[in-house]
This record gives C-alpha cells, sequence and structure tokens, in this order.
C-alpha cells in the first residue's frame, strides 16, 4: 500500500509541477511579448513622426512605418535577447524555483549512471586524456562509484581498434575503482546513432541515467555528479544539457571561435533557459539522458529517399531526440550554471565540414516534423531552425541584386532622380530621414550590446580575465570585423551545401583535426576556389559596369554630395564583400596558423584560457602528451599481438568460440601477420584460440615486446 500512496504522491507532484511550468512559461511570454509591443510602438512612432514632419501622407507612412516598425522589431528582437538573458544571467540561481538545481537531491543507493563516449578514428592518445582527467577528477567524489564509463567504438582501422584498447586497459590499471567497458562493433551501421542504440539494447536498462560525450567532451567532475543529482532530484526530467565552452586553440580562426562562443551564446543561453523552461534542446553530448525515457520514446524511422528530400539514417539526431523527449511530456533543459568544455576546431574548413553536416541533418526533420510524437513547440522549433539555413540564400540574393541596383543607379542617374523626384515625400525626404535614423538605431543598439556584455562580464568577474576593460573593447571590435569577413565566406559555402544537398551529393563524415594543423594552401584553393572566382567575377562587373559611370556629376545629378575621397570610400566600401571572396582561400589558410603573440597579448581572450583553465582541462591536455609516449600513433595490430602486456589482456577479455577456431585454423595457420587481411585479423582479434596461437607464434618470431617497457 506505501509503494502505491508513494507512486501516487509522485504522478501528483509530476501535475502539480506541469502546471506551475505551464503557469510562468505564460507569465514569461507575456513579459517578452509586452516589451515587444512596446519595441515596436517607440520605433512606429519615432518613424511616424519624421514622415509627419517632412509633409509625408499618413496614407503612405502608416503602413509603411509599421511594415518597417514590424521588421526592425523582428531584427531588434536580439537587443531583448540580450537584455533579458543579461537579467536571468545576474539573477542567482537559488531565486529560480523551477531550475532543477535548486531541487537537487543525493544520488539513492541504487542509482547507476552510465557514461558513453561513441568513438570513430578518433585520436587514441586524446581519448585516453582526457577520460583520465575526467575518472581523475571525478573519483575524488564520494558519488564516484554510482559511475560506469563505456567506451563505444565504431572505428574500422584495426591499427587504431589496438590503440583504443590499450587506452582500456591502461585505464583499468590506473582506475581499479572504475567498471570501464570497451565495446567495438562488427558493423557500424546508423553510426553514432547505431552505436549509442546498441548499447541501450545490451545494457540501457541496467542504468537510471545516461551521461553522452563525445570525443572532445571534457566534463568536470562536479558538473558530472550535479547532472545526476538534478535528475534525481525530479522524476519527470528526461535531459539535462550542460553549457559547454569551446577552449584551448593558438590558431587565429580558434581564437576568434573561442570569443564568438562566449559571446554569442552566452546570453543566448540564459534567456532561452528563461523562456523556455524544461523546454531546453539536446546537443548530444555534454549531458545527461534518463535511461528509461530515452530508449522508450527516442526512436525514430529510417526514410527512404524520395522527391529531393535525404533518406536513410538521420544526421542531426540529437536536436530531434530532445523534441521527442518533450513531446513525451518530460522536462528537458538546457542550464547555463553547470559548465563544460569542448576541443576547439581549428580552422574554417572543417568548422564548416562539420556545419555541412548539421544543415544536412536539419534538413531531414522537414520529413519528421509534423510527427505526432512531437509536441506543437517542438514542431515549430524543428521547422525554424531547418529553415534558417534559406536567410543565407535570401542574403546571397540580395547581395547580388544590391550589385545591379548599383550599377542601374550610376548608368541612369537621370531615371533615378526622376523617380526620386516623383516619391520624393516618402523616398527623398522621409525615408533618407528614415534610413539616417534606422542607421543611428543600429549604432545605439551595437553600443548597448558591447555595453550589456561589458555590465554582465564584470559582475561574473570575468572581465579580469580577460584582459581588463580595455583589451576585452578592443577585442570586441577586432572580433566583430574578423566576424563580419567569416560569415560573409559563410554566406557562400551555406549556399553550396544546399546545392550540393538538392543534387543529392553524399555527405562524408570523417574525424575532425583536433590538433590545430596548419591548413595546406593546396586544399585551402581546391576548397574555396568558386568564392574567389565569384568575387573576381563582382569585381569586373563593378570595374566594368559601375565604376565607369561613378563621378562626381553623377553623384550630384542623384543629389548626393561627395568629394574625391568621398567616392574612394563609396567604391572601397562597394567592393569590400567582393574582396573577402577573392581572398577566401588566402583569409582561410591565415586564420589557420598558431598566432601565439595574440594571448600573449590577452587579446580576443575568454575567461577558460591559459592560466585560468579548469584544471580537469589542464589535465587533459598533459595526460594526453603523456599518453602518445605510452601508446604511440605508430602502434600497430602486429606490435599489439607481439607485446605480452596487450595480448594477455585482450585474451583475458574475449570469448571462446570454438566453431570459429575449427572452421579457421587451417586457412591462416600457414600466414604470417603481415599477410593477413583486414577481416582476417579483426577474426583473429575476436576469437580467444586463434589470438592465443597467433600471439604464441610472433612472440616467439619476435622474441621481445617493443611497447612492453612503455606499458
Amino acid at each position: 500500500m506505501s509503494v502505491g500512496r508513494n507512486s501516487s504522491q509522485n504522478t501528483s507532484s509530476i501535475e502539480e509541477r506541469k502546471k506551475t511550468l505551464l503557469s510562468e512559461r505564460k507569465k514569461r511570454g507575456w513579459v517578452l511579448f509586452v516589451f515587444a509591443i512596446i519595441q515596436f510602438s517607440v520605433l512606429f512612432c519615432l518613424t511616424s513622426i519624421q514622415m509627419y514632419i517632412n509633409g509625408v501622407s499618413p496614407y503612405i507612412f502608416v503602413p509603411l512605418c509599421g511594415l518597417a516598425a514590424l521588421v526592425t522589431s523582428l531584427g531588434g528582437s536580439m537587443f531583448l535577447l540580450f537584455v533579458f538573458g543579461a537579467y536571468a544571467a545576474l539573477t542567482p540561481v537559488q531565486r529560480d524555483k523551477l531550475n532543477p538545481i535548486n531541487h537537487a537531491l543525493p544520488l539513492k543507493d541504487d542509482t547507476h549512471v552510465a557514461i558513453l563516449m561513441p568513438i570513430y578514428h578518433e585520436d587514441p592518445a586524446r581519448v585516453a586524456g582526457g577520460l583520465m582527467a575526467m575518472m581523475e577528477e571525478l573519483a575524488t567524489h564520494q558519488e564516484a562509484n554510482h559511475f560506469d564509463w563505456f567506451l563505444l567504438s565504431d572505428s574500422r582501422d584495426e591499427n587504431i581498434i589496438v590503440q583504443e584498447e590499450s587506452v582500456v586497459f591502461f585505464l583499468r590499471q590506473k582506475f581499479p575503482n572504475f567498471k570501464i567497458t570497451y565495446r567495438h562493433r562488427i558493423s557500424n551501421t546508423f553510426a553514432k546513432v547505431g552505436n549509442t542504440s546498441d548499447f541501450y539494447r545490451r545494457w540501457g536498462r541496467k542504468y537510471k541515467y545516461v551521461v553522452m560525450l563525445d570525443a572532445d567532451s571534457i566534463l568536470p567532475g562536479d558538473s558530472v555528479v550535479l547532472l545526476a543529482k538534478c535528475m534525481e532530484g525530479n522524476d519527470n526530467i528526461g535531459l539535462i544539457q550542460s553549457r559547454f565552452f569551446e577552449v584551448t586553440s593558438n590558431t587565429t580562426f580558434g581564437i576568434i571561435s573561442n570569443f564568438r562562443f562566449l559571446i554569442d551564446n552566452y546570453l543566448y543561453t540564459y534567456y532561452y533557459n528563461y523562456f523556455n523552461p524544461a523546454r531546453g534542446f539536446y546537443m548530444g553530448h555534454n549531458a545527461i539522458v534518463r535511461a528509461k525515457a530515452f530508449m522508450k520514446h527516442c526512436n525514430f524511422p529510417v526514410s527512404s529517399p524520395s522527391a529531393f528530400f535525404p533518406g536513410g539514417k538521420m544526421i542531426s539526431h540529437d536536436y530531434y531526440e530532445g523534441a521527442l523527449l518533450i513531446g513525451a511530456g518530460y522536462e528537458t533543459w538546457i542550464l547555463p550554471q553547470i559548465i563544460s568544455f569542448d576541443q576547439q576546431l581549428h580552422n574554417l574548413s572543417n568548422f564548416y565540414i562539420r556545419e555541412r553536416r548539421w544543415l544536412v541533418g536539419a534538413q531531414d526533420w522537414f520529413r519528421f516534423f509534423m510527427s505526432k510524437s512531437l509536441s506543437y513547440f517542438g514542431k515549430i522549433n524543428m521547422f525554424q531552425r531547418a529553415i534558417f539555413y534559406y536567410a543565407a540564400t535570401l542574403g546571397f540574393l540580395t547581395f547580388l541584386l544590391s550589385y545591379y541596383g548599383a550599377a542601374y543607379i550610376f548608368q541612369h542617374p537621370l531615371k533615378t532622380r526622376f523617380l526620386m523626384e516623383i516619391f520624393k515625400y516618402y523616398l527623398q525626404s522621409g525615408m533618407m530621414k528614415y534610413v539616417s535614423y534606422t542607421g543611428a538605431v543600429i549604432l545605439l543598439a551595437s553600443t548597448s550590446q558591447l555595453f550589456i556584455y561589458y555590465t554582465v562580464l564584470k559582475k561574473k568577474g570575468m572581465i579580469n580575465k580577460m584582459g581588463g576593460s580595455m583589451k576585452f573593447i578592443f577585442s570586441y571590435f577586432v572580433f566583430a570585423f574578423l566576424q563580419s569577413c567569416i560569415m560573409l565566406i559563410a554566406m557562400c559555402l551555406i549556399n553550396i551545401f544546399l546545392w550540393g544537398w538538392l543534387k543529392r551529393k553524399k555527405l562524408v563524415w570523417a574525424s575532425q583535426d583536433r590538433d590545430g594543423t596548419t591548413l595546406p594552401w593546396a586544399d585551402c584553393f581546391k576548397n574555396f576556389y568558386p568564392i574567389s572566382l565569384l568575387g573576381l567575377a563582382i569585381v569586373f562587373y563593378a570595374q566594368s559596369r559601375i565604376f565607369p559611370f561613378m563621378h562626381i556629376q553623377q553623384f550630384k545629378t542623384l543629389g548626393i554630395r561627395l568629394g574625391n575621397g568621398g567616392i574612394l570610400a563609396f567604391k572601397f566600401w562597394l567592393l569590400f564583400p567582393a574582396l573577402v571572396f577573392v581572398f577566401a582561400p588566402i583569409f582561410v589558410r591565415i586564420t589557420s596558423v598558431n598566432v601565439n603573440f595574440v594571448k600573449k597579448m590577452k587579446w580576443l581572450k575568454t575567461p577558460y584560457d591559459d592560466e585560468d583553465l579548469y584544471p580537469v582541462v589542464k589535465n587533459t591536455y598533459k595526460y594526453t602528451e603523456e599518453m602518445r609516449h605510452i601508446i604511440p600513433s605508430e602502434m600497430s595490430f602486429e606490435d599489439a599481438l607481439s607485446n605480452p602486456w596487450f595480448a594477455l589482456r585482450h585474451m583475458a577479455s574475449i570469448s571462446s568460440r570454438p566453431k570459429k577456431f575449427l572452421f579457421w585454423k587451417d586457412k591462416l595457420m600457414e600466414k604470417n601477420v603481415e599477410s593477413l587481411t583486414r577481416l582476417e585479423k579483426m577474426t583473429i582479434f575476436r576469437c580467444r584460440e586463434l589470438w592465443e596461437i597467433f600471439f604464441i607464434k610472433e612472440y616467439k618470431r619476435k622474441n621481445k615486446s617493443p611497447f612492453g617497457n612503455s606499458l
């Protein structure tokens, strides 16, 4: 009976919390709506007054100002994001009664948590360094015995596979109190989705929660424990996503990207969490999920190709899985108060290889976003994020039309002036005033954005860690300029990716460069020459169709007063985007180069760089370098087979397969290890009897272990 009462009370408390969440969402939504209306009204009134003063008819300026204020308000919603994000960031977490951190409970004795790291052709030394640092930090917590570790490999290279298993053997030796499991799949169907699904089928029912990592994830011990405690405090939470920062890069692009991650995402996370409580999104790693809920609700169909939509496995599965949990009635949170880290991608090329994968995955959502398993919020959110990429297409078309418009204006100044005279009341006087006023508003908004960022970071104690006030302000403007160049290149790349998707171009997803290797010139020109050709075409068009007609007389005819210096400045700003395109390969190459002097000068510095790194991040890179000597990248299958330290441990970890042994024995015994195919090597790798015979054979032949001393 007591069990029934407890179950009834738990159900009742969940229903009460759902009502509280719904009420709070409505309240906060109304606050945002009221401020949006105020912003729209202010813009509408100010522009209407300007129009009225200049004698424009109300029949013209009312709809014109209404549309302009609406568009400006939508664009200006970012300003509200900064304001409310700053408010949420500066509000103590204890004041938010809904936040799971305030309801965290100690882990129960029967609570078991799995920590998963799916890998595919990653650097085993980096994987080992990260796991060692995280395990070492988690081992200092009394809750450490609740956590089991899983290294789930989809790697195809037999040399990498034995290095990965060497990592596990080393970690088991160093952390005997942790349960560490290595699982290598024979077939890597459905990539990461298939890898994690394999885990849930085999072990999922044994665990209450699952912490998801990527190969480059760095999760502090405090964050791991707090994530689990927050889940323990509320049975209706299906997912908690930590807020991760990208760290430790010495390349120009990496430093810019680190700074961007802090500037663009820090306040956004607080804003999103405040206005969408319990409806956070899932980024696929550095997060914890409720295993039972995930297994029950986060299954999705495999689609077959039709029309121009992609088919097969879902690529961007994580965001969809989070939406499925919301649709099933579970709370999903993204908590900026729980910090974790990711290793940075070091160059623009690798960054947009990853972006292409996300783009193709997002287009796949068009097949599924009307699923009955999704909530209304989830459907709208997924549709918005999928269609977001087409903003690059609209921007690109507008960008090209602006050059055509400039050519028409300067080639036909009298016609243009004639049109301006006809519509002078709202084009020349009213609209020109409005454009000037809008420019002032944009400048004010940019300054306000900088002020808001500065205020929040100052109160959070981060400005001193970023080199001080002056260096932060200087860094902000340097970042804004370099980011504008990157966004111009991104506009072209996204359109290239969309075109490739429409043509069903195959998506190849390999492991990423995490070592900061400078991009070769040949690769830069090979991957970015189409953007250079576009830039050259625009320059040629401007030189032949715009600049020959751009004289002082034309400006006078148009009613614009400029001196020679003004014309030169006008030409420069007209050509600036085209020049970014022309030099795109050079820009990509230069930004992939290490620039240690920038870090020495503390420019573009974040609070999580260099001396301010979390201990777990510092130890990750320290242990990674140590592991490069212990498990060298040159270690091969043959070396592992003849190495007693590895061979005997591996022999104890694999199953006896007498039938397989009898089938393969005569086929393989006459062969040397060097002449074996990959299939034959993996057959030996999975059969204890075959492994034992080849180990004895190889050990006798070599009579020594090249890696025995280091291991």
